[in-house]
């Protein structure tokens, strides 16, 4: 199956399963959707199962904006026992006795880490040392220093507890260890602990009830229903459509005048607002900066530069 910007570019969201890594998945849906361009926006590691939020085509110039939103995971955090993964693929390297602790006492423990909190990166994790990734350097024995980031878990919710482990819903901002926040919140609780699991439910407005399975990348009709198009992908962003007079002088990246504007959602746009520009049928022709506001309907120069193109798309 091959996919035709109307189908050639666009956002998919797949299930990933656990065992493999979000470069696996990326490979296979280069190899199965017959695209020579597929990037995704936001890592799982290979335990992790979840939403994977894969860019297609003209999508992968998009991946600094679809990495912006928050994530919702569910955690499964084991007690008692450190990995030097700090997850459930590593070697134990500390086993530590615990109680078994109230709801109240774990709910108690959790609120501390609601709010901006800063986190040290893993070593076994993709940040790069050097031109290095830090997992290398992991496998080697070697750590390096590394400097903490502040990072903002929005919510935490217990769902479930037992003897040796805790079960929670986080909702988190983008660069959130996960793996990195189990450890420190089996420290609070007084022993130790991993990440036995972990499973992306949100990424942004993108949702895993939303996501294909990996063994259906093959169902030409399933997958071309699922496609998103890049201008849907941004739901929340302003959004401009110009006349088809236009269309090729946006693609070619000129500024944006008010003699082609069509249509505006909302009414009015505000300076230094970043927006989509799209043509009549929805196709995605850049993304701009408004350098001056703009109301439909008011009376304006014709000439007037609205926005600036920050990156042009083929939407011809």
């Amino acid at each position: 199956m091959s996919i035709s910007q109307s189908s050639s570019s666009g956002i998919l969201l797949v299930d990933k399963p656990a065992g493999l890594t979000s470069h696996d998945v990326v490979a296979r849906a280069k190899r199965l959707l017959h695209v020579k361009k597929v990037g995704h926006a936001g890592t799982l590691d290979p335990f992790a199962t979840g939403l994977l939020v894969l860019l297609i085509g003209e999508g992968t110039k998009l991946s600094a904006n679809l990495m912006e939103g928050s994530k919702l995971y569910t955690a499964e955090i084991k007690l008692g026992e450190k990995t030097d993964t700090a997850d459930s693929t590593g070697t134990i390297i500390e086993r530590k006795s615990f109680e078994h602790y109230s709801e109240e006492t774990i709910k108690k423990a959790l609120e501390q880490f609601v709010g901006t909190i800063k986190q040290k990166p893993p070593m076994y994790s993709a940040l790069k040392k050097k031109g290095t990734p830090l997992y290398k350097l992991a496998r080697k024995g070697i750590e390096v220093d590394r400097e903490e980031r502040e990072v903002t878990i929005k919510d935490i919710e217990l769902l479930s507890s037992s003897l040796s482990s805790i079960t929670l819903r986080v909702l988190c901002s983008k660069g959130t260890y996960v793996r990195t926040l189990a450890e420190a919140i089996s420290e609070t609780l007084g022993t130790c602990g991993h990440l036995k699991e972990l499973r992306r439910l949100e990424s942004g407005t993108f949702c895993i009830e939303d996501a294909v399975r990996m063994e259906n990348l093959e169902d030409a009709e399933l997958i071309g229903s699922k496609m998103i198009t890049l201008s849907e992908a941004m739901p929340l962003m302003p959004q401009i459509v110009v006349g088809r007079e236009a269309v090729k002088r946006i693609c070619d990246g000129n500024s944006l005048i008010a003699e082609w504007i069509k249509d505006v959602k909302p009414e009015n746009i505000v300076k230094g607002q970043k927006m989509k520009v799209v043509d009549s049928t929805g196709t995605l022709l850049s993304l701009a900066e408004a350098v001056n506001e703009f109301r439909l309907g008011c009376d304006v120069p014709s000439e007037l530069i609205v926005g600036k193109s920050l990156r042009v798309f083929n939407g011809l």
